[in-house]
């Protein structure tokens, strides 16, 4: 159990998903990766802004006594509510909905009366169901409906903290804390699924981006030179380039929100592979389209010459047509100004609709972050946003 709980409500709150990933890299770029985490590790960066003398002088007197201490802190984008009320003497919280939030078996929640912070209790939770939660140990008072219920982690905070005196009355610090492992566990955890669909047996990772959108070019080389003619030599095969992509997603649902730490936990951060879109008009149709061609006319991108020596990259296709289904193709051969799929495009685009087709490279990825976080600018959890750096993958083969 923590030596204090902070019960206040922050002015805003972030929370990360961190893993620890190491990477070994041959000289030709081929990568070996493995897993120091086992279950993902929770960050929690909170800007308070504690209002009036109560709930000032409350934070710095826990802050000179317990910076060096464990805080129980709320995941407070995770808040659900009482729906009826909750007796002293039982287990069961009926709650508004436990889905898409940090609620687990085995870990802690907390219950906090809405108009006093420091009114609080803390459970273990042993059994979690959709809409109710089943305490380990009965309450010792009545919550009446309406009663806030949050996830509760154990964290260490950094030992030396500031905070801005704005006003006598309204004073602000940021806070970011770590959750503490410090004990052996009393939960599992198993890793999720993505559930994403996937392309030749590996996910694919399609939630659109936003501008602007960061495109990373990496093909290294050795230069040997010291007064005279120098010498480079290529590391990479013909090719290859470690492509990557550095942008931002807005997830607009707390379910969106949800799908993009678990697709980012099934990937363990930086361990597992996954294929992402461009989604850049690497390929620009000229001609219109049967939902039975192979062969698309295509401005020339000189693509035998840049693509047709690799197996991978720029040799799948992701293809969004205009009604935003779409279809992931590789690209067997090219010619001057044509492409020839591996298989039928599968759906006709008319000539006046080309300008709304998309047809971009499909890379092979892995994530370049340990660390997803998520930031919650309205404060509550039903929309997100995501900073996202992907890196492309060098010397793998897809069968």
């Amino acid at each position: 159990m923590a030596d204090v709980y902070l019960t206040i409500e922050p002015k805003t709150q972030q929370i990360a998903h961190q893993w620890r990933t190491s990477i070994q890299k041959t000289v030709n770029g081929k990568e070996k990766r493995s897993a120091l985490f086992t279950w993902p590790r929770i960050i929690l960066r909170n800007t308070l802004a504690p209002a009036g003398s109560r709930e000032i002088n409350w934070l710095k007197r826990k802050i000179m006594r317990y910076s060096d201490a464990t805080w129980g802190i709320p995941l407070w984008p995770d808040k659900t509510a009482l729906t009826t009320q909750a007796a002293s003497g039982q287990k069961i919280l009926a709650v508004a909905d436990t889905g898409n939030r940090h609620f687990y078996a085995g870990r802690q929640c907390i219950l906090i009366k809405p108009s006093d912070p420091f009114v609080y209790a803390v459970g273990t939770i042993n059994i979690l169901a959709s809409a109710q939660i089943t305490l380990l140990v009965n309450l010792a008072a009545t919550w009446p409906a309406g009663s806030w219920v949050l996830p509760l982690y154990d964290c260490r905070i950094a030992a030396d903290r500031e905070i801005a005196g704005k006003a006598m009355r309204r004073q602000e610090t940021d806070l970011e804390a770590t959750e503490a492992y410090e004990a052996a566990r009393t939960f599992d955890y198993a890793l999720p699924a993505s559930g994403a669909p996937t392309y030749l047996d590996i996910d694919l990772f399609l939630p659109t981006v936003e501008t602007p959108v960061t495109y990373k070019y990496s093909r290294p080389y050795d230069l040997l030179q010291f007064l005279g003619l120098g010498y480079a030599a290529s590391r990479y095969a013909a090719g290859e380039n470690a492509l990557g992509m550095k942008t931002k997603m807005i997830r607009p649902t707390r379910t969106e929100i949800w799908e993009a730490l678990k697709f980012f936990d099934a990937c363990q951060g930086r361990l597992q592979s996954f294929w992402m879109p461009s989604w850049s008009r690497d390929i620009v149709a000229t001609q219109a389209i049967l939902a039975t061609d192979t062969v698309i006319n295509c401005e020339d991108i000189e693509y035998t010459t840049h693509y047709l020596p690799n197996e991978v990259i720029g040799r799948h296709v992701f293809i969004r047509f205009p009604d935003r289904t779409y279809a992931c193709r590789k690209i067997d051969d090219a010619a001057a100004a044509t492409i020839t799929l591996g298989s039928a495009i599968g759906t006709a685009v008319p000539a006046n609709q080309l300008g709304r087709l998309l047809i971009c490279f499909l890379n092979l990825c892995r994530f370049d972050i340990d660390e997803m976080a998520v930031d919650y600018p309205n404060g509550g959890g039903e929309y997100g946003q995501i900073d996202l750096s992907v890196m492309g993958i060098v010397g793998e083969t897809v069968e």
